[in-house]
């Protein structure tokens, strides 16, 4: 994560650029979406991930122990805000191994 900024301990994702780069290459972030790496080269440079990839990108980071929650990502899309993680915080959400499964969401047939 060289391109985070830290800053008295806290971790501080700046934009989605500053997020991508938490991969290791922005490469490995297209093989782990199964995106093109121009797709990935693209969000960077709009600053923003569509809603689509959104779950991808947070279980690709799971898988990897980046810590990313939903809300961050939502946040760093909608405005660009940077989101700050304390290194206790980050260090838990490493730590936790959350695996979303798509599979477990059931459409209501009575709706």
């Amino acid at each position: 994560m060289e391109n985070n900024s830290i800053m008295a301990g806290r971790m501080l994702y700046r934009d989605i650029s500053n997020l991508l780069a938490a991969w290791p290459t922005r490469a490995a972030l297209a093989a782990d979406l199964g995106v093109s790496v121009d797709r990935v080269h693209k969000w960077a440079q709009s600053g923003s991930i569509p809603s689509r990839y959104q779950l991808g990108v947070l279980e690709a980071a799971s898988r990897r122990s980046i810590p990313l929650t939903a809300d961050e990502l939502v946040r760093l899309n909608a405005c660009g805000q940077p989101v700050c993680l304390d290194r206790e915080r980050s260090q838990s959400l490493a730590s936790k191994q959350t695996v979303f499964n798509s599979e477990t969401i059931v459409a209501d047939g009575d709706g």
